[in-house]
């Protein structure tokens, strides 16, 4: 323990030196507070991230410009659509202007979880943060009035606070998918956004500390990245083998992160500029990152593959504009940067990357390949051995969730290898109900 003076005083007198809301340490309850103990080494108050302010500041810099003028606010209550509380906002973090109108806010939420247990794991921090963007006041604002209008703008953008159907609610209920994080920087065809709270269900069934994760065709990286994000797994592997968005990743967790999120931001789009960009005969991997995501946005449907074009009208007549959000990517990018040591990149073949990890019981895959039917139209490399995919699937030792359209062939070489198998709901981009297949290894889990 740490035997100074100013330690032993706190121990004695139960105080709290990371800044909590009263001088005790009270997180969890007033006598014996469990976990929050900071004055010994090697152990963590829930209430730390309060200390010397330093969470607000950097999620300031995350969210604005050096220059600019900003304050914080905290304890912002919310209510959902019906006026019932919908908790708290720990942090809300506000930009204004020369004349004190607000332009812009972020909001910040750190949660100290408590785990009753005699080991030095007993504790976790969990901070997850949530940029919004603001909506410009027409007077200024302060105190109780300006918590007032981030309350009611925040209101307006979280569309969580919406009467609509969540699978977690009923059993066969389509996804919304404005209720799920936008990690990737992808609009990817194909893409599992729909898919992510199946996901969470289906991997909260593992020890994280113990697994790791391998998307073998990475894609959008949309399960990667919500796995690394929300800690669902101590250890992750995307594997790729296109080269263009091999590139991508490669660039955002092994190379320039910081100078592809500026290069984005800072891009005229005018079609002239996407033309010069995209006829380059040479281009380095970050550059070659860039316009794969200058071509994902303005191409239709996010489609890579030849025989794809720009968007010529599209939405509300913004032709290429449509799906060209700036800063949204740049704070994607931004945040994937903090954690991509949580990640290894590696491009290269799936069946290959499945084969070396058959008999890693702790290996555990989230499989979602080229589907039988659209493949060939979205993607390059479309053409796998699909029954192949489902032998090796077969001989995972560890856990798996393979992905497919549900179609009588595939149905079949589920049979085949003896694989049970789910059919789910999810809307297409164009809103259409379709289903599609969950097969594993194990559906225990969907009764937890």
């Amino acid at each position: 323990q740490n035997q100074t003076e100013k330690a032993r005083r706190y121990r004695d007198k139960s105080l709290c030196p990371f800044d909590n809301k009263v001088p005790n340490r009270t997180k969890d309850k007033a006598n014996n507070p469990l976990g929050v103990c900071p004055i010994v080494h090697r152990k963590n108050s829930p209430v730390r991230f309060r200390q010397d302010w330093l969470i607000v500041e950097n999620a300031a810099k995350f969210c604005f410009s050096e220059k600019q003028n900003w304050t914080s606010l905290s304890e912002i209550r919310l209510k959902d659509k019906n006026g019932q509380s919908a908790g708290n906002i720990d942090f809300v973090v506000v930009a204004d202007d020369e004349k004190g109108r607000l332009t812009d806010f972020g909001s910040l939420g750190a949660q100290g979880v408590c785990i009753s247990a005699e080991t030095e794991a007993s504790q976790r921090l969990l901070f997850h943060f949530t940029r919004q963007v603001g909506r410009t006041t027409r007077r200024p604002v302060a105190g109780r009035a300006l918590a007032k209008r981030c309350f009611e703008a925040m209101n307006r953008q979280l569309e969580i606070f919406e009467n609509q159907e969540v699978a977690t609610n009923r059993e066969d209920a389509v996804v919304n998918v404005a209720s799920v994080p936008q990690r990737s920087p992808f609009r990817y065809p194909g893409g599992k956004t729909w898919l992510v709270p199946i996901v969470r269900r289906w991997m909260r069934q593992f020890a994280p500390e113990k697994i790791t994760l391998i998307e073998p065709f990475a894609g959008g990286g949309i399960v990667s990245l919500t796995a690394a994000f929300e800690n669902l797994a101590h250890r992750i592997v995307m594997v790729e083998l296109d080269e263009e968005v091999a590139a991508v990743w490669e660039t955002i967790l092994n190379g320039k992160n910081e100078w592809l999120a500026n290069r984005i931001f800072g891009f005229d789009l005018i079609i002239e500029n996407v033309r010069r960009e995209l006829e380059r005969p040479e281009k380095s991997t970050a550059e070659t990152a860039f316009s794969t995501i200058l071509k994902n946005r303005v191409f239709h449907g996010g489609i890579l593959a030849k025989g794809s074009g720009m968007l010529k009208v599209g939405e509300n007549g913004r032709g290429i504009a449509s799906r060209w959000y700036p800063k949204t990517l740049k704070n994607r990018i931004s945040a994937i940067n903090l954690i991509k040591h949580k990640i290894e990149f590696v491009r290269g073949d799936a069946f290959e990357a499945i084969r070396q990890n058959l008999h890693d019981p702790n290996a555990v895959f989230f499989i979602d390949p080229p589907y039988t039917i659209a493949g060939k139209r979205l993607y390059t490399h479309f053409d796998i051995d699909h029954e192949r995919l489902f032998g090796l699937a077969a001989q995972i030792k560890g856990h798996f969730m393979l992905t497919y359209d549900d179609t009588a062939e595939v149905r079949a070489w589920a049979a085949k290898f003896a694989l049970p198998f789910k059919s789910v709901p999810m809307k297409t981009t164009h809103h259409l109900e379709k289903r599609e297949l969950l097969i594993t290894n194990n559906l225990n889990w969907q009764h937890d």
